[in-house]
C-alpha cells in the first residue's frame, strides 16, 4: 500500500532544519537592512549638500543646510530628525521664517527624518553654509585632513554589530566639495 503525506517524524526533521536555517538567515538580513539603510542616510545627505552647493551657485548667494523643519527652521535638533536647505538672505545662520520680514529666508528643500536605525553621534557644526561661488562659507569649518577629528558629521547605524565598520565620516573640504570616508570606524554609543 502507498503512503500519502509525510510522518511526524519527518515533518519535525523539516521543522527543525527551518529553523536553524532562520536562526542563520536573521541576523546576516538584520545587518544587510543596516548598511542599506545607513547608505540611504548617507547618499540622502549628500544629495542635499550638492543640492545646497548648486544651489548657492545658481542663485550667485549664501546657502545654508541645517537640521530641523519647515515649521521650527534650525533649531539644532539632531541631523537625523531632518534637514533644510535655504536661501540665508541675512546671512546670520538662522532659517528665518517670518513672512513680514523682509530679509525672510527662502525654503527650497525640505527632508523627512531619517531611519529610526541611522544616528549622527558627532556633528561639529550646527549648520553648514555655501557662498555664491560654491566655496564653504565659513572657512573655519574645512576639513584639513582625513583625520577622524578633521570630519564634520559620522554617521552610524544602530543594527550593525559592534564590529568597527558600521559609521562613515563625511569631510567637508573649503572648495565645497564633500567626501564621505568608510572603513573601521567606531561610533560611540
Amino acid at each position: 500500500m502507498k503512503q500519502q503525506g509525510f510522518t511526524l517524524v519527518e515533518l519535525m526533521v523539516t521543522i527543525a532544519v527551518l529553523g536553524i536555517l532562520a536562526a542563520l538567515v536573521v541576523p546576516a538580513f538584520q545587518s544587510t537592512i543596516g548598511r542599506n539603510q545607513l547608505s540611504a542616510a548617507i547618499n540622502d545627505m549628500i544629495a542635499m549638500v550638492q543640492y545646497a552647493r548648486t544651489e548657492a551657485i545658481n542663485q550667485a548667494t549664501v546657502v545654508s543646510l541645517c537640521p530641523g523643519g519647515a515649521d521650527s527652521g534650525c533649531d539644532g535638533r539632531e541631523w537625523t530628525q531632518g534637514l533644510i536647505v535655504y536661501i540665508d538672505r541675512d546671512e546670520d545662520g538662522d532659517a528665518d521664517t517670518n513672512t513680514g520680514n523682509p530679509d525672510t529666508e527662502e525654503l527650497l528643500r525640505i527632508t523627512e527624518p531619517m531611519a529610526h536605525s541611522v544616528r549622527v553621534p558627532f556633528a561639529a557644526v550646527d549648520q553648514i553654509s555655501w557662498s555664491g561661488r560654491g566655496w564653504l562659507a565659513n572657512p573655519g569649518l574645512a576639513s584639513a585632513s582625513y583625520d577622524p577629528g578633521e570630519a564634520l558629521l559620522q554617521i552610524c547605524s544602530n543594527k550593525l554589530p559592534d564590529t568597527g565598520d558600521y559609521g562613515r565620516l563625511m569631510y567637508f573640504w573649503q572648495s565645497g566639495n564633500i567626501e564621505r570616508r568608510e572603513g573601521p570606524i567606531v561610533c560611540p554609543e
